[in-house]
């Protein structure tokens, strides 16, 4: 039953993560799905980020949660995160996307010698409602949309061709 529980989440993650791509597509030809990066800073030695994208001269780093609502304050380790096939208890996915984050800056700052502008952001489905202290911390794709929509063509810049270069290494 577990195994059949992980592997619709799995699934159903992979598909939300598709919806995020599709919305960036239409600002971006710069993203990047399912990066691991390796890390001191946990058991596994490395970090698996959702989705990076270069846009506006900043990186994004994604964290996507496919949830219906979810259990937890910004400043707790874990939470209860509730989607349709039931709930489990994760690490608090604030805090793994600002893990993520870091690795990257300073994988970053080993290569080119300098901390790019890096955002990190949790993106859930339209409808999930979220506490106002997390406004800077999470998005709904629509949100993610909306967000994308107000800035306007990008020039290209020397950060974009660093952070192919930083990707296509990994």
């Amino acid at each position: 039953m577990t195994l059949n529980v992980n592997r619709n989440r799995i699934i159903s993650g992979r598909r939300n993560e598709s919806m995020i791509v599709a919305i960036l597509q239409r600002y971006t030809d710069c993203i990047y799905r399912n990066i691991y990066l390796p890390t001191v800073m946990t058991k596994k030695s490395v970090t698996e980020i959702d989705i990076l994208f270069y846009f506006q001269d900043t990186i994004f780093v994604i964290e996507t949660k496919n949830i219906i609502g979810y259990e937890g304050r910004i400043d707790q380790p874990n939470w209860i995160l509730k989607s349709n096939s039931g709930e489990y208890k994760t690490y608090n996915p604030i805090s793994q996307n600002k893990l993520h984050t870091r690795v990257l800056k300073n994988r970053f700052f080993e290569r080119f010698h300098y901390f790019p502008k890096v955002i990190s952001l949790v993106v859930v489905p339209d409808g999930v409602v979220y506490e106002d202290d997390m406004k800077n911390e999470i998005m709904t794709m629509e949100e993610l949309r909306d967000t994308m929509q107000s800035y306007s063509k990008p020039a290209v810049s020397h950060l974009k061709y660093q952070f192919i270069s930083l990707m296509e290494e990994t």
